[in-house]
């Protein structure tokens, strides 16, 4: 049986593929077809659902052990956090792009969009206080 942290290391990595995928795909600006963009859509939701399933974990399980056992846990936490919600931004951007058929290339992090999300502002400072990249 696999642990968490197992789990989360090939999470990681199918992410990473994932993404590369629909970075490397076609896409509306390139002549992508109409079954290349529903490929394109159907990617980008199971993607949005995987993510929301490690943040999940991250939350509730790695996080928490992190505050409560590492020294400097709470910032260390803090920062994973708002990294986190940085990708959750992201991925809600490239599924409002993908879903007006645009192209996702160019697109920036701005706010989650995630309700009961930890919110960032403009500034790029999330409210744990610490600040995107």
């Amino acid at each position: 049986m696999e642990d968490v942290f197992d789990v989360l290391v090939e999470d990681h990595e199918e992410i990473r593929k994932a993404l590369a995928e629909l970075e490397k795909g076609p896409t509306a600006a390139t002549g992508a077809t109409e079954d290349q963009l529903m490929l394109r859509k159907i990617m980008t939701e199971e993607l949005i659902i995987e993510e929301a399933k490690h943040e999940e974990i991250e939350l509730t399980s790695v996080w928490p052990a992190v505050r409560g056992h590492l020294p400097g846990g709470d910032q260390l936490a803090d920062r994973a956090i708002c990294a986190e919600l940085e990708i959750v931004a992201l991925l809600a951007e490239l599924d409002q792009l993908t879903s007006a058929g645009r192209s996702s290339s160019g697109c920036s992090a701005r706010s989650p969009r995630r309700p009961g999300s930890i919110s960032t502002s403009r500034s790029g400072r999330c409210g744990r206080g610490c600040v995107r990249r």
